[in-house]
């Protein structure tokens, strides 16, 4: 089953904190990142998801299970799809 989450900006610790906390009661067993958020990345690596697929970003890699170099002169579309 798939599903998109779409949480607000998480502006302080316990919002990073929360968000992981309900990831975590859903049990996803992998999760795509789209953004270069380093906060999203360690929402899910909080989380407890095992498969955490993003660009090699905002110092992530060690967040991420699946790092994807993240092309500069690519288009945008093009190095989202690249995370498939």
């Amino acid at each position: 089953k798939r599903q998109i989450f779409r949480f607000p900006k998480a502006r302080r610790v316990d919002d990073v904190f929360r968000q992981a906390v309900a990831l975590r009661q859903r049990r996803f067993s992998a999760v795509v990142l789209i953004n270069h958020s380093f906060r999203s990345a360690l929402t899910a690596a909080l989380a407890g998801i095992p498969v955490r697929v993003g660009h090699d970003r905002e110092y992530r890699r060690r967040l991420l299970t699946h790092p994807v170099a993240f092309g500069e002169d690519d288009y945008q579309t093009q190095s989202n799809f690249e995370l498939l």
